[in-house]
């Protein structure tokens, strides 16, 4: 079920990036822990942007202190290619994190309405919830949430819980022993 999900989610961010006009290509299967490759894309930017401003630096060397180096309109040239090369970098490199920032916003916002309906499917399914299963699989908030919708209230008494009001007008009563 968790490849499942997994796929689900890549499937939904890679459509919602290409509705957002992206160019987004995703293969199931590829690579199903990404986040190994987009460090390594990240680093290579990165390491290309490095390059580039190394390569300006000695060009401007050669250029400024070799007599017979180049003209002006060469270096000019040269260094507008090394500059056009860099930014082009750079706004990869920005456009990678800005949807690594994104992904993980609709990362969690997915996360909320799959622990939703999760706990929805479980209540419909009208089997038996063990919590400390259940809690591991869904979010906290999704519980929260729905503990708020379906009780009314809690009656404590002496610190021990002594009835639970649910919202259609159940409720339970517990006896303790003494």
């Amino acid at each position: 079920m968790g490849h499942m999900l997994n796929n689900t989610i890549q499937d939904v961010l890679v459509r919602r990036a290409r509705l957002l006009g992206k160019n987004a290509c995703w293969v199931p299967g590829t690579d199903h822990a990404s986040i190994a490759t987009e460090v390594k894309v990240i680093e290579n930017l990165k390491k290309q942007i490095q390059k580039y401003n190394r390569a300006k630096e000695r060009l401007e060397d050669a250029y400024y202190f070799s007599d017979d180096a180049m003209s002006e309109k060469e270096y000019l040239e040269k260094k507008n290619k090394f500059d056009a090369a860099r930014v082009a970098a750079e706004n990869k490199l920005k456009e990678l994190t800005e949807v690594q920032i994104a992904s993980h916003v609709d990362d969690s916002g997915f996360m909320k309405s799959a622990s939703a309906f999760l706990l929805a499917h479980q209540l419909h399914a009208g089997v038996h919830i063990e919590y400390r299963d259940f809690a591991v699989t869904v979010e906290e908030e999704s519980l929260k949430e729905f503990m708020n919708l379906v009780l009314d209230h809690i009656s404590v008494k002496d610190r021990r819980v002594v009835e639970i009001v649910f919202s259609n007008g159940l409720s339970h009563r517990f006896i303790y022993r003494e």
